[in-house]
């Protein structure tokens, strides 16, 4: 019996994951500031604007404050584009990195895109990743999936709770589009939109993804804070 156990392993193939390198990467930094009237409940009297800010300025926050009847509340994020060789195609990552966590937890937007030489040769994945003071940490892959031209969205809603991290990751892999083509150029495009005020579900839908980045229905723009994208570029032959 144990002979037949061995050979029975012995024969099992192993499934060992393609090697993964960056190639490309790209990184950008922002600054959100908030100005909160306090004993509010009207939302439309928040006033918010988003900044590119250096990676020095990033590693040293300003803190919140409150004067005047207002809260001052100043945010920070990293989003971080790759693209990656991985076995005979490549993968395209966006990830996007709280510094400080923002007080408004509603529906956000990301967005991952690349140029028609290339499409997507598994399903996209999305997931969040967050730990609460306590030590808790969670995994969720929760999210509202939107197409567009070479472009790929995904909608969530934020949690709550007193977090300690938070981070958005959204992934492809990608294989020519033409298999006897040759590619000579390569970028991937990420973006992210922050709700600075309470949006509905319904409504959050109203988007559109596309190599320009995540495009809000007019609607809703005044929803969201406003930040350039990322976008990492590769030349070479594949």
């Amino acid at each position: 019996m144990k002979k037949m156990i061995l050979l029975l392993f012995l024969i099992i193939p192993f499934v060992v994951k393609a090697e993964e390198r960056i190639e490309s990467i790209d990184i950008k930094y922002y600054k959100t500031v908030a100005i909160i009237p306090n004993n509010t409940i009207d939302e439309n009297l928040i006033i918010s604007h988003s900044y590119l800010i250096s990676e020095e300025e990033y590693n040293n926050p300003e803190e919140n404050y409150t004067r005047s009847g207002v809260t001052v509340e100043t945010t920070y994020k990293k989003l971080t584009v790759t693209i990656s060789s991985s076995g005979s195609g490549y993968k395209y990552k966006a990830k996007l990195h709280w510094k400080k966590m923002p007080s408004k937890r509603s529906y956000d937007i990301m967005s991952l895109a690349y140029y028609a030489s290339v499409v997507p040769s598994t399903d996209p994945v999305f997931y969040q990743e967050y730990c609460n003071q306590d030590g808790n940490c969670y995994t969720s892959y929760t999210y509202f999936q939107k197409n567009g031209y070479s472009a790929l969205g995904a909608m969530f809603h934020l949690p709550s709770g007193n977090l300690a991290s938070l981070d958005q990751t959204f992934y492809v892999y990608v294989m020519k589009e033409n298999p006897n083509a040759t590619v000579i150029q390569q970028k991937a495009v990420a973006d992210y939109s922050h709700a600075t005020k309470t949006i509905t579900y319904n409504n959050a839908k109203k988007f559109t993804v596309s190599l320009g980045g995540i495009s809000l229905d007019s609607s809703i723009i005044s929803y969201y804070d406003e930040i350039p994208y990322a976008e990492a570029t590769w030349s070479g032959t594949w």
